[in-house]
């Protein structure tokens, strides 16, 4: 931390004044020196810079010239590598402020310091005439090594030698040789007390066994008696249920006798209940509409009764109903004019591009070009019939070069085998072969095939309509398919179960609500009336109390093999018990 500017605002005797300290200078000592005559305010700026990082005191010397309220510092602070303004003013917290006037912490520039206190900050950085004075008085009034002696005057150490004399005091007070009072003594003493105290209350391993035998007799008086409290508060709270009820009973009777008439009809379904608070709403605001609607019929009605007839209008009538629906149209056409008109030279453009296309560009009146219907009939018809021709051909040349790679294949078989078939079989073959280009077996399997597939194609999605049932075809037909009664049955029942599933939701919300408020109320009763948990209520002064000799023996002692286990052995294994832990740690 390096303060760069001190401004004495209005503190002391000045008023506006500052002491600027500069940036530091490279590769040069970071050092200033402030001179002045007596009464130039050295020690007035040496206080103002105390004041600036620690506060102004409550009753500070320096408001001789300026009160308390109006007493100000300002100061600009390298801190953190960045310089940053900060103002001090008479307050008792809140009292540093940033640039803006907004109040920072005021541990922020002592921790800069590492949170070195006033009076160190004093004694190491603030010497002045009294300081040194009081340092060379206390070398003088002490005793010991000198440079203990300056090291502590220096220091600020000045009441070294009064602090330790009263160690020594300290010291001696607790132990001194020779000497039988002191700390040490006394505590001695108590200790032996101590010991003779544990040897009295020295427990013997049968009075152990027998309040052992007690604690579990009262551990299950305990539990039984609370069961009986929770039986007990169980009824008080039910009797408390029926005692708070009572007020409301004859409203519940009122309520009942209001309902007997209603008890032949049905039971309203559970989703009324949702559909209520709909309901509710949309009849308020219907009845909001249908007061709105009544009072514009009846302001409609007034002003319909305060028109005066103007019979020359009514023999008009005609004539402004045609005039409306003129201006109507005109108002159209001209919102619709500038788009009529940019679609008229789209269209215009597209006109000369056609033909430029066709080589008419000079032509002015394409009108002319246009062909007649009859001509235009005939050239839709000659451009069905060539598109037909186009197809037939194409398919021809397919049929035809199929049928030349079958003569091929034929002439080649009939050149192997011709030898051996004689006119009859030759004739055979020919009418074969005849009818079998006659027939479209062909056509019909390519036909038959593509229906099969679209109907593939609708089996696909009718079972993928059927999920989440997954399967084939197969597993589809030998599905049972139910009857009109099992289906309207399940729905039934179906029903049945929401309603029931309505209440059992209804019921578990408000036991869930008592079960939460008994708890509160638990909880509260507790609290209130210092209830104990059972492991608290285990006996303490059992629990605490030290095992004595003869109980050691006993638990340290192995059992014969053929004999009874001894009341230390029964007591070790049970050691897990919070009672018998002291005999455990033992």
């Amino acid at each position: 931390m390096r303060i760069r500017k001190l401004g004495l605002r209005r503190y002391g005797k000045f008023t506006d004044a500052f002491i600027d300290f500069g940036e530091p200078a490279v590769d040069k000592p970071d050092m200033h020196i402030v001179y002045g005559p007596n009464e130039a305010g050295k020690s007035t700026a040496m206080s103002a810079c105390t004041d600036m990082i620690y506060g102004i005191p409550p009753q500070s010397r320096f408001n001789f010239l300026h009160p308390y309220a109006t007493m100000r510092i300002e100061a600009e602070i390298e801190i953190s590598g960045r310089v940053r303004g900060f103002s001090r003013i008479k307050r008792s917290s809140n009292s540093l402020l940033d640039e803006a006037g907004n109040a920072v912490p005021d541990t922020l520039l002592v921790g800069e310091l590492g949170g070195l206190d006033r009076n160190a900050y004093q004694t190491m950085f603030c010497l002045d005439d009294e300081t040194l004075e009081a340092g060379g008085e206390s070398i003088l009034a002490s005793k010991g090594d000198l440079g203990h002696l300056l090291f502590s005057a220096t220091a600020g150490l000045a009441d070294l030698s009064d602090r330790l004399s009263s160690a020594q005091e300290e010291a001696d007070a607790f132990f001194r040789p020779g000497r039988r009072a002191g700390i040490l003594a006394e505590l001695k003493k108590t200790l032996a007390a101590l010991k003779v105290e544990r040897e009295r209350i020295d427990t013997l391993a049968t009075e152990y066994a027998r309040l052992v035998i007690e604690r579990d007799e009262a551990t299950a008086a305990y539990a039984e008696a609370l069961s009986q409290r929770s039986r007990t508060q169980a009824r008080i709270e039910e009797v408390q249920r029926l005692i708070n009820a009572m007020p409301r009973l004859q409203s519940f009777r009122a309520l009942r006798a209001e309902l007997l008439p209603l008890a032949s009809l049905r039971e309203a379904p559970a989703s009324w209940s949702q559909d209520l608070p709909a309901l509710t709403m949309r009849q308020t605001r219907l009845a909001a509409q249908a007061q709105s609607v009544a009072e514009t019929i009846a302001d409609l009605r007034k002003e319909l009764e305060g028109l005066v007839v103007n019979a020359s209008a009514c023999g008009l009538k005609s004539r402004i109903e045609l005039l409306t629906d003129l201006r109507a149209r005109y108002i159209t056409a001209e919102k619709d004019l500038p788009e009529r008109r940019l679609s008229l030279g789209l269209a215009e453009q597209t006109i000369a591009r056609v033909l430029a296309l066709i080589g008419y560009e000079s032509e002015q009146n394409p009108a002319r070009l246009v062909l007649s219907a009859p001509v235009m009939g005939c050239l839709r018809d000659l451009m069905e019939q060539r598109s037909g021709v186009d197809a037939a051909l194409a398919s021809a040349e397919a049929e035809l070069a199929k049928a030349a790679d079958a003569l091929s294949e034929a002439e080649a078989a009939v050149g192997e085998q011709g030898a051996g078939l004689d006119d009859a079989t030759t004739a055979t073959l020919t009418a074969i072969i005849a009818s079998a280009r006659q027939s479209d077996d062909a056509a019909r399997l390519r036909v038959a095939d593509r229906v099969r597939a679209e109907r593939a194609d609708e089996l696909e999605d009718c079972l993928i309509e059927l999920l989440p049932w997954t399967g084939g075809r197969n597993e589809l037909r030998s599905v049972p398919v139910p009857t009109p009664d099992q289906l309207r049955r399940w729905i039934a029942t179906e029903a049945d179960l929401s309603r029931e599933i309505a209440l059992r939701q209804g019921e578990f919300d408000r036991l869930d609500a008592d079960v939460k408020r008994l708890e509160a109320k638990i909880e509260a009763l507790r609290s209130a009336a210092g209830v104990i948990s059972d492991q608290e209520a285990v006996m303490p002064d059992l629990r605490a109390r030290p095992l004595g000799r003869s109980t050691r023996r006993l638990l340290t002692r192995r059992p014969r093999p053929t004999s009874r286990p001894r009341c230390g052995s029964s007591i070790w294994s049970q050691s897990s018990d919070p009672i018998r832990q002291p005999a455990s740690r033992i």
